[in-house]
C-alpha cells in the first residue's frame, strides 16, 4: 500500500510541475506579446502621455488593447480620450499580424 500511495504522489507532483511550467510559459508569452505592442507603439507611448497595454489570448493568437493618453497641460493627469485605443493582433511568432485605430 505504501508504494500506490508514493505513485500517487509522484503523479501529483509532477501534475503540479507541469501545470506552473505552462502557467509561468503563458505569462512570458504575454509579457513578449506587450513587448512586441510596446515597441511599435513607442513614438506615441512616452513619459508624458503613457499607454496601458491589456492581452489576452484567444484562437491561438494575442490581442492587444493599447488605451493612449494625453494631457491639455503639462500638469495634468494623463487621460485617455475617444480615438485613442488601438488593437494589435499577433500571430505566434510575435509579428503583428493586423493593427486598428479606433476612430
Amino acid at each position: 500500500m505504501h508504494t500506490y500511495f508514493a505513485s500517487w504522489q509522484s503523479v501529483i507532483v509532477a501534475s503540479a510541475i507541469a501545470l506552473s511550467f505552462s502557467a509561468s510559459a503563458s505569462q512570458f508569452a504575454e509579457a513578449q506579446a506587450i513587448e512586441a505592442v510596446r515597441s511599435a507603439t513607442a513614438a506615441s507611448c512616452t513619459e508624458s502621455t503613457p499607454c496601458t497595454f491589456q492581452a489576452q489570448r484567444a484562437n491561438g493568437r494575442w490581442t492587444v488593447i493599447v488605451e493612449h493618453t494625453k494631457r491639455i497641460t503639462p500638469s495634468d493627469p494623463p487621460l485617455p480620450y475617444k480615438g485613442g485605443r488601438e488593437v494589435f493582433v499577433l500571430d505566434d511568432h510575435g509579428k503583428i499580424v493586423l493593427a486598428l485605430r479606433e476612430k
